[in-house]
């Protein structure tokens, strides 16, 4: 295995001082050296005794093991197999310890379904790629009868046209069970995830566009209701006030209920739209949900939850990207309380779990302070605060349009299935004995009680207060670095703000071996 990336840990901060009973911590990972490194998704998954497992896919994948403080114990590395290039897009915990994985290689073409069963520690039992047609994504597991799994993704013979929804059934070391192909409206079906309902099916969410004369002309989300062999029962296309629609999540109730959540394209900006349907597929309710800046119009989803029996929880970016929220409501969805939070610059958040005291450990990623990307892991207290700075949110409740179209069901697939295990060696990181081709390492964000900047805001200058000074950097908001001191000394330093921009700044301070941040506002 070839591993090349040099990772190393920064800090931002996120909280003044943590309230009682939150979870007020923030880990960020990033590469230090000039490298290519991108992060094309995170995943993160419970694990059976309750800790976060995370999937970060990039042009290396790394599956690592966290603490309940997002704290990194264990990272194993996956290397691309020679000639291809490899996304991972889900991760599924199963009942022995064990998890799957699911994606597909590309490059050189066809493009092959991947689906993967690993160890409690990240490494490769067996995988297979799966070519249904022409070419086959994976996006979606969860779990099916008997131990088993399930898969969804899409199969493509031609793009733009020709993509439909596929669902696989495969044992616990992917040898395939069943296999067939769908399509919704006989447009364009793209399925992007998918949970179990009661009655041993599968609820599958996704993507569809309409083509006229080869080009995409309209995009919107789709729900389709599997039953226990993969068939489809019903489904529904959405429109929302004639805009287009992506989904973004669905969760299950305790009655049985689904709600959908889409990003819809208003007129104003993006909107979350939450829909709740019954087991037969009929609509319940629908509630449009707005952030608190009408001027900017824009709350983007994208991890959606059910805490315990009764909440649902959201998170994403609102206000233009401006700032992060989370947002509570009851599953029917009456007065939802949101949860802005200071964002870091660049950042995008991506998947969120909640553990079984309510608390939510975010993952999200971000253009690194000092370069490449990076992985931002955050935590919250159960409602969703975390010392950061709230407003509420205006929630209108006028319902968009809602388009439901007919359903268009295609013969079953017939794939061709391959055991490629061997492409695929892992090797466990030692986070003790850091190999210098690769070392990972965590700070857990906190205010430092003996840093002191004044006066704050500051126009001319801001003195730093500490004791064992040794370095000094200013971010801007961008995360661009435009001051970087390097100084021994007890007592005060003094940075001069001539010529700095003005607004939010980011102050990091090395005092001794320790690292803090602190928010700094020139006026």
């Amino acid at each position: 295995m070839i591993m090349k990336h040099t990772f190393g840990a920064a800090l931002i901060a996120l909280a003044a001082v943590p309230a009682h009973g939150q979870f007020p911590f923030a880990t960020l990972h990033y590469q230090t050296d000039q490298s290519p490194y991108f992060l094309n998704g995170l995943h993160l998954e419970l694990r059976a005794d309750g800790h976060p497992f995370l999937l970060a896919s990039g042009d290396t994948i790394h599956f690592s093991g966290l603490d309940t403080t997002g704290s990194i114990l264990w990272t194993s590395a996956l290397a691309q197999p020679t000639g291809y290039a490899l996304m991972l897009t889900d991760l599924l915990p199963l009942d022995d310890g064990t998890f799957a994985a699911c994606g597909y290689i590309y490059q050189p073409a066809p493009e092959l379904g991947l689906y993967l069963h690993l160890d409690a520690q990240g490494n490769v039992l067996s995988a297979r790629t799966y070519s249904l047609n022409f070419n086959t994504r994976f996006f979606g597991l969860a779990p099916h009868a008997n131990g088993n799994v399930r898969i969804t993704g899409y199969q493509q013979q031609a793009f733009p046209a020709d993509h439909f929804g596929i669902v696989l059934d495969v044992e616990p070391d992917g040898d395939l069970l069943s296999a067939s192909s769908f399509s919704i409206a006989q447009v364009a079906t793209l399925p992007t995830d998918l949970i179990p309902t009661a009655d041993g099916g599968h609820a599958v969410i996704g993507g569809s566009w309409t083509v006229v004369s080869g080009q995409i002309q309209f995009k919107s989300a789709h729900i389709a209701k599997l039953d226990s062999t993969g068939q489809v029962q019903w489904a529904r296309r959405f429109v929302a006030a004639g805009r287009r629609t992506y989904p973004q999540g669905v969760v299950r109730t305790a009655h049985g209920d689904l709600v959908y959540c889409m990003r819809a394209e208003f007129q104003q900006g993006n909107k979350a739209v939450l829909v709740t349907l019954d087991t037969n597929g009929n609509e319940v309710g629908v509630v449009q949900l707005d952030p608190d800046a009408p001027s900017n119009g824009y709350l983007d989803t994208y991890a959606l939850m059910l805490q315990g029996d009764s909440a649902i929880v959201l998170s994403g970016l609102a206000n233009g990207g401006a700032d992060a929220f989370t947002l509570e409501s009851d599953t029917a969805l009456n007065l939802p309380t949101m949860m802005l939070h200071d964002r870091v610059p660049g950042e995008w958040t991506e998947d969120a779990v909640i553990f079984d005291d309510g608390r939510i450990l975010e993952a999200s990623y971000a253009t690194s302070p000092v370069s490449g990307n990076c992985i931002l892991l955050r935590g919250r207290a159960p409602d969703g605060s975390s010392g950061c700075p709230s407003t509420p949110c205006t929630v209108s409740q006028s319902t968009p349009t809602l388009a439901t179209n007919s359903l268009f069901t295609q013969n079953p697939a017939s794939p061709i299935v391959t055991d490629v295990t061997t492409l695929f060696p892992s090797t466990t990181i030692s986070l003790l004995s850091m190999p210098t081709c690769l070392s990972t390492g965590t700070i857990s964000i906190a205010p430092a009680g003996n840093i002191q900047l004044m006066p704050n805001p500051a126009s001319k200058e801001v003195r730093i207060n500490g004791a064992d000074l040794r370095q000094v950097q200013v971010l801007d908001a961008t995360g661009r670095l435009i001051v970087d001191r390097l100084l021994h000394t007890n007592g005060t330093c003094v940075i001069d703000l001539d010529g700095l921009p003005l607004g939010l700044l980011v102050v990091r301070v090395r005092s001794g071996m320790d690292w803090s941040a602190h928010r700094l506002v020139k006026d």
